[in-house]
């Protein structure tokens, strides 16, 4: 078995680690044209629904007011909202490039786990392209985790904070003899970390804690187990302890029991109907998710289904483990969202970064030997409907949704120049182009259509939003 070409062709260097100091131009040319791209999508974005609650910012102290009362009135997110808040105080103009720089950094993150944890500028075009293209693609809501600010913040921020706390776990598990010297800095960098990365998300970081577990006890078992990975792991579990026990959590989750216990004595019969509809919505809503990760499934279960006919090596092994693991967190949060009463796409793109780790680790090992797991033939076909797809979807994008953000931001001009007068009056917009066939777009931009932030009902609660913003009576969409 050919084991000494290297997953990134790098002239077959002998040691793989010489890599962590080549740079790839294309590969950085690409990142960078991919950040330019995320930047004019998150221009194109504008402030919608959450966004509006704590747009009214004025100082430090009022940032600590807000995440104070958040953590003891509804959650424990507090890593992925103070951000929020803070470019919500700046001005979104600021967020809009370091959204961008985010979603870029993630896609590296990613490239660098399936490279064995190993941080290097030698960034193969193909696979970058891989990378942006499954997050781009297979998520079922881009939108609301990649370009909403308020979903940002809790999502792709928030895992980026998580990969990065992987990174060395990772390449300790290529590299027994990484970060072998114990140093204070490392092991209270990991801890403070891992607290970050703990208060992430309550569906997905319990199953990395146990995924993380297991292999401290495999470093154990075998007299490698560090510093830095004990008290990384103690604070990812510190982190995950203040996300699930919030005083908030069980504020919020009593005033949901008043109100099914009001449900549930007046109207028995109704409230079964209500289980029901929530039981059909959550069939669909798994239904769509599979649908949007269904390339990605069926990666990975021919790899599993194939790796009896496959000779290890070391490499093989350990990425065999990252497989399993991120089948694990993926399923296993997927199934935490199935049965609570809580929409699932957004978190879906919890599930979709994992498995495209997966993947992209597949397709590295597959690379880095003789043995196949997908056939070339039907890579090619896959990569060429991919390009095609990826090309006609963001030129789309970029075009509907520049023409949208041209249009609202007159709307916001007209409600500055004509203030006085609207105080009495209700504003009626014009909808945006797109909404004369909005299936057409939808579908042609790949799902990336922004919607306009109004409904042509005056008291819709997102009409009262921006109206009570802008200090106006009402406005609608015509």
């Amino acid at each position: 078995m050919k084991s000494k070409q290297t997953f990134f062709n790098y002239n077959n260097y002998e040691n793989q680690n010489r890599a962590e100091y080549i740079v790839n131009t294309k590969g950085l040319f690409l990142l960078f044209f991919f950040l330019c791209f995320i930047y004019v999508m998150n221009m194109a974005m504008p402030l919608i629904v959450d966004d509006y609650f704590v747009s009214h910012v004025y100082s430090y102290e009022d940032i600590y007011t807000i995440l104070k009362n958040y953590y003891l009135t509804w959650g424990g997110r507090i890593p992925g909202s103070a951000p929020v808040i803070f470019f919500l105080w700046k001005g979104k103009e600021y967020f809009n490039f370091v959204n961008a720089f985010m979603f870029t950094f993630l896609v590296a993150e990613i490239y660098w786990i399936s490279n064995k944890g190993i941080i290097s500028f030698a960034f193969e075009p193909s696979f970058i392209i891989g990378i942006f293209f499954s997050l781009w693609a297979f998520n079922a809501c881009f939108i609301d985790t990649c370009l909403w600010l308020s979903g940002s913040g809790n999502y792709l921020w928030m895992m980026v904070i998580i990969l990065g706390f992987l990174l060395p776990y990772v390449r300790n598990l290529y590299d027994r003899n990484f970060l072998q010297v114990e140093k204070i800095w490392v092991t209270a960098g990991m801890f403070f970390w891992g607290v970050l990365a703990g208060c992430s998300h309550e569906s997905t970081i319990c199953w990395l804690i146990l995924c993380l577990a297991y292999w401290l006890y495999f470093c154990n078992k075998n007299c490698n187990l560090k510093g830095w990975q004990i008290s990384g792991f103690l604070g990812i579990c510190l982190g995950y302890g203040l996300l699930v026990f919030a005083p908030g959590n069980f504020a919020r989750i009593a005033s949901q029991s008043d109100m099914n216990s009001v449900v549930i004595t007046s109207q028995i019969s109704q409230s079964f109907l209500t289980l029901g509809k929530i039981l059909y919505y959550k069939l669909i809503e798994i239904g769509i998710i599979l649908y949007f990760h269904m390339f990605l499934w069926y990666v990975i279960i021919s790899y599993l289904l194939q790796s009896r006919k496959i000779v290890f090596n070391q490499d093989f092994k350990s990425c065999y483990c990252i497989v399993k693991a991120c089948v694990l967190i993926a399923v296993g949060s997927a199934l935490i969202l199935f049965f609570i009463p809580t929409a699932g796409l957004r978190p879906s793109f919890l599930s979709l970064v994992f498995l495209t780790i997966a993947v992209a680790s597949l397709f590295r090992v597959q690379k880095d030997s003789s043995q196949s797991v997908i056939s070339d033939k039907a890579l090619k076909v896959a990569k060429r409907a991919g390009c095609c797809y990826l090309v006609v979807t963001m030129i789309l994008s970029l075009w509907c949704n520049c023409l949208n953000i041209k249009q609202w931001n007159e709307v916001l001009r007209v409600v500055r120049l004509e203030h006085n007068q609207l105080i009495n009056n209700v504003l009626e917009v014009e909808p945006y182009f797109t909404d004369r066939n909005n299936s057409f777009w939808l579908v042609g931009t790949g799902f990336h259509l922004i919607d306009m932030p109004i409904t042509e009902d005056v008291s819709h609660f997102h009409n009262k939003l921006v109206a009570k913003f802008y200090g106006i009576k009402g406005i609608r969409k015509k």
